[in-house]
């Protein structure tokens, strides 16, 4: 990867945060902004879609979108083996958690389990109520935080104008719910951010911590 001068002092201050674990949701944001138009889509898959998504929040084309439209198109039909939806290819963490290592590695860092888990948080926040939809479409699919009871936080995605099915798209295990919703729909505006001890909480618009 070949930065300019700013970009290169930027990434080495987002470096330090990753490896430190000092970050918040707005680091990683602005890292995804920042790192955008270096990513090797030769190398990378997710992370360019979702730096993508993060410039556009309202997409119309990338893997997520084709995902979500993909099933809506199909009308959720599934392959009776797999119980899988047609047209659904979801996120699975090993290959995210896999992209976060390679870049690690081009950024010259390396990146531990806890920051990766704790970057994923972030993403997942970043995630909530984005918007998908095909180009000339009325249908389109919007992505919200469920909880499970199983100690899992679930990117899934709704047909805008129904109720259901969810259909998770990308999952997060081992988290410890400090609260926990009516129908673990995650319905309130979430963030990720540092308390006075450093530790990563998700907490709603009302200041309520929910990781």
């Amino acid at each position: 990867m070949i930065f300019d001068k700013k970009e290169e002092f930027l990434i080495k201050q987002y470096c330090k945060r990753f490896i430190n674990r000092t970050f918040n949701e707005e680091d990683v944001f602005s890292f995804f902004i920042l790192i955008r138009d270096h990513l090797d889509t030769s190398k990378f898959h997710y992370l360019p879609d979702f730096a993508n998504l993060i410039a556009h929040r309202h997409r119309s084309k990338g893997l997520a979108s084709n995902a979500i439209i993909g099933a809506i198109n199909n009308e959720y039909k599934i392959t009776p083996k797999t119980n899988k939806v047609i047209g659904y290819k979801g996120l699975l963490y090993s290959t995210w958690s896999n992209e976060w290592e390679t870049l690690g590695n081009e950024l010259g860092i390396k990146l531990n389990k806890e920051s990766i888990f704790e970057i994923t948080l972030c993403a997942l926040s970043i995630l909530q109520f984005t918007t998908h939809y095909k180009e000339n479409a009325e249908k389109s699919g919007t992505i919200f935080l469920l909880q499970s009871d199983n100690q899992k936080l679930i990117a899934a995605s709704l047909e805008n104008g129904k109720s259901e099915p969810f259909i998770g798209y990308f999952i997060l295990e081992h988290i410890n719910f400090k609260k926990k919703y009516p129908l673990l729909l995650i319905d309130d505006p979430v963030f990720a951010i540092r308390n006075e001890e450093g530790v990563l909480e998700l907490r709603n618009q009302y200041g309520e911590r929910i990781v």
